[in-house]
């Protein structure tokens, strides 16, 4: 029994490893077309400020509520980092989409 969990150890191990140097090569191969790879990196951005927007629970349903709570700073500079963030990331989605247009 021992030996087929060290098997399996080692296969997960190896496949591991074979997956990070495809990757590292599809990531040389594809250096060159920029605008592709700043489309994937904003919808990535994008799916984690959504994921974060979810998970940290942000909700502030009024002016009250933002009164009371007392991490009141900490809502102001996502207030102004996340829609900073959001657009520079859709603006390299578009660019992308334009990218793919062009071709």
């Amino acid at each position: 029994m021992k030996i087929r969990i060290r098997f399996t150890r080692f296969t997960l191990n190896a496949l591991l490893v074979a997956l990070f140097l495809v990757s590292v090569y599809i990531a040389i191969i594809t250096y060159s077309y920029k605008e592709v790879i700043r489309g994937i990196l904003g919808l990535v951005v994008m799916y984690i400020l959504f994921f974060y927007a979810k998970v940290s629970d942000l909700d502030v349903a009024s002016i009250d509520t933002l009164l009371a709570n007392p991490k009141k700073g900490k809502l102001f500079v996502l207030a102004l980092v996340v829609p900073l963030i959001s657009y520079w990331a859709t603006r390299q989605i578009v660019e992308m989409v334009v990218f793919f247009v062009k071709r």
